[in-house]
């Protein structure tokens, strides 16, 4: 949704505002292999923050007290059904996507948003 007014504006020929934080699509249009990211940072309230590179998706879920960590494969398993937080050949692209997650969070000031901040009270600085 972040990237719909900017690509609006693209289309019709309009100019994009500074302020506008997103990016247009239209290249990418005329282009399958071209992506606006290399990351895409995804927050769901205060329970869900994630990070997706190019066809991995890593998760966070924090609520009650308690986590839960998934990561998956998008081109293997499109339903997100195999979970490969639990094969230990992942353990790197877990800690990988991670410290993107932590730099996403930095970038967007994630922290300063009361859904953010409760989210991250609620996660370890361990990793």
């Amino acid at each position: 949704l972040l990237d719909v007014f900017p690509t609006l504006c693209d289309l019709v020929g309009l100019d994009i505002p500074a302020s506008v934080e997103g990016l247009s699509c239209v290249p990418c249009l005329s282009d399958n292999d071209r992506t606006n990211r290399e990351s895409l940072y995804l927050a769901y309230e205060s329970s869900i923050r994630g990070v997706r590179m190019g066809d991995m998706k890593l998760i966070e879920h924090a609520a009650n007290g308690s986590r839960s960590t998934q990561l998956f494969d998008l081109a293997q398993d499109p339903h997100e059904l195999d979970n490969l937080t639990v094969k230990s050949e992942f353990t790197d692209q877990v800690a990988e996507m991670r410290n993107e997650l932590v730099r996403l969070r930095c970038e967007w000031d994630d922290e300063s948003h009361p859904t953010g901040a409760a989210f991250w009270s609620q996660i370890s600085a361990d990793w």
